[in-house]
C-alpha cells in the first residue's frame, strides 16, 4: 500500500467511517501453519498501514474444504483467526447446496477393459489428431454401449458430458472424493476390483481424462485436480555394476547399474555392488561418480566424506566414467585409468587379469598437473576438451522447490 495507490485509498477510508476496504481470499484452507501465520500477519500490517480498525476491513473466504460438513464453528474460528476478531460484526458462514445425483455402482470387468483401450496420448493431442483419436473413441464407445463419436472436434465435450453423467463407476468415484481427498490407487481399487490393479488404475485414469474433457454449456462434469508431492532429493546415486539386474531398464548396454535418490552403501544386485554419488557435468553431460580418497595411498574409492581407517583424511575426487576423447590421452593433460573392485570399493592403478567385477574410470594424472598453476588443480577430461573439476554438477536440491 505504497504509492500513489495506498495513498488515495487511505484518503478515501479517511474521508467516512462508513468506507470499508473489501479483502477477498480464496482457496482460504491453504492458509494454514506457517503460511497461514505470514498471510494473518500482512493482513494486520494492512490495517496498520492503512490506519483502519479491523471492522472497516470486511473479509470474505472461500473454500471448498474447509472443515467438517457439520461443524460451523470451526470455520468462524480459523477465519477470526487468520484475519482478526471483529468487535461490532461477525463472519456469517455461507454453505453451498450439495447437487443431487444418480447413486454409483462398482465398474465391471468389461468396462475396464473398454476404457483401457482409450489412447491417451491421442486423447491429449486431439485438437490435432481427432480424426485419429475419434477411431479410438468409436471403439470404446462400442463396447460401452454409447452412441456414435461426433465428427467435429467440438460436439465432443457435449457427447462425452451426455454419455457420462449419471454413469454408475464415475458417480461412485464422485461419492468417494467429493470433499474428500483420495489416494489414486485406493479409488482404482474401489471402482474396478475385478481386474488387477494396472488395468484398474489405467482404466480408472481414462475414465477420469473423458469426465474433466465432458462439458454441458462450459460446465465441466468432473473439474477434480490432483495433487502432487515432492520430495526434495540429497543427490542421485548409482550401482558401479554395468550389468546390474536392478535397473529399471533390463538388457540394455550401460555404463552403470540402478540410481537411487538416496545414500547407499551397496546395490540390491547379484553383484552386491558399491554405490556412489553420480556427478553430470553442467555443459556436456559427461557422467562422473564422486568418491574420497587417502592422500598417503589412493587405493580405495570411499563413497562418503570423513576420515579414513586410521583417521586420515580424505580428499575429494570426480572419476570420468566415459572413455575420454583420444585427444586427451596425450600431452601434459593426460588421465589415468584405474579399476574399480565394484564389490570391495579397491581401485587399482594396473589393469585386473581378470576384468570380471572391475569398473574401468579415470582420473586426473598426478604428475601431468602437479606444477600447473590453475585455480583449480584437478582437471576432468570431457569429450575433446578439458573441464576443471568444479564444474561437476550434484542432484541435490538443497531445499529447492
Amino acid at each position: 500500500m505504497s504509492g500513489q495507490f495506498g495513498r488515495k485509498t487511505r484518503q478515501w477510508l479517511a474521508e467516512d467511517e462508513a468506507n470499508t476496504l473489501i479483502l477477498v481470499l480464496d482457496e482460504a484452507h491453504m492458509y494454514r501453519g506457517t503460511s497461514g501465520a505470514e498471510v494473518a500477519l500482512l493482513i494486520r500490517r494492512l490495517q496498520a498501514r492503512l490506519g483502519i480498525t479491523r471492522d472497516r476491513l470486511r473479509c470474505i473466504l472461500t473454500s471448498a474444504s474447509l472443515g467438517a460438513e457439520d461443524d460451523n464453528s470451526a470455520a468462524i474460528e480459523f477465519a477470526e483467526q487468520l484475519t482478526g476478531k471483529l468487535k461490532k460484526r461477525s463472519f456469517k458462514l455461507i454453505k453451498g447446496v450439495k447437487e443431487k445425483r444418480k447413486p454409483g455402482r462398482i465398474g465391471t470387468t468389461e468396462e475396464a477393459y473398454a476404457f483401457a483401450l482409450l489412447d491417451s496420448e491421442q486423447f491429449t493431442n486431439r485438437i490435432h489428431q481427432y480424426d485419429t483419436l475419434r477411431s479410438n473413441l468409436q471403439a470404446v464407445a462400442k463396447r460401452l454401449g454409447w452412441g456414435d463419436v461426433p465428427h467435429n472436434l467440438d460436439e465432443l465435450p457435449s457427447y462425452l458430458y451426455k454419455s457420462l453423467d449419471g454413469f454408475g463407476p464415475l458417480e461412485l468415484i464422485i461419492e468417494q472424493i467429493s470433499g474428500n481427498a483420495k489416494k489414486f490407487s485406493d479409488i482404482a481399487k474401489l471402482v474396478f476390483p475385478s481386474v488387477d490393479m494396472k488395468m484398474a488404475q489405467k482404466a480408472t485414469s481414462h475414465l477420469l481424462m473423458l469426465a474433466n474433457a465432458a462439458k454441458d454449456n462450459e460446465r465441466v462434469l468432473l473439474p477434480v485436480r490432483i495433487h502432487l508431492f515432492f520430495k526434495g532429493v540429497s543427490g542421485i546415486y548409482v550401482c558401479t555394476n554395468p550389468k546390474c539386474e536392478e535397473k529399471r531398464v533390463k538388457g540394455n548396454d550401460s555404463i552403470l547399474g540402478k540410481m537411487y535418490d538416496s545414500p547407499k552403501l551397496q546395490c540390491t544386485c547379484s553383484k552386491e555392488a558399491r554405490v556412489y554419488e553420480l556427478l553430470t557435468h553442467r555443459k556436456c553431460g559427461t557422467a562422473f561418480i564422486r568418491g574420497y580418497i587417502s592422500k598417503k595411498d589412493g587405493n580405495y574409492l570411499w563413497a562418503e566424506k570423513g576420515k579414513g581407517i586410521v583417521g586420515e583424511e580424505l580428499t575429494e575426487i570426480h572419476l570420468l566414467v566415459e572413455p575420454p576423447h583420444e585427444k586427451i590421452q596425450k600431452g601434459e593433460r593426460s588421465v589415468r585409468p584405474v579399476w574399480l573392485d565394484i564389490r570391495t570399493g579397491y581401485l587399482m592403478k594396473s589393469p585386473p587379469e581378470d576384468p570380471e567385477g572391475y569398473l574401468k574410470l579415470y582420473l586426473p594424472h598426478d604428475e601431468a598437473n602437479k606444477n600447473k598453476k590453475k585455480k583449480a588443480n584437478n582437471y576432468i577430461p570431457t569429450m575433446s576438451v578439458l573441464y576443471e573439476k568444479s564444474a561437476g554438477n550434484d542432484y541435490g536440491l538443497k531445499n529447492k522447490r
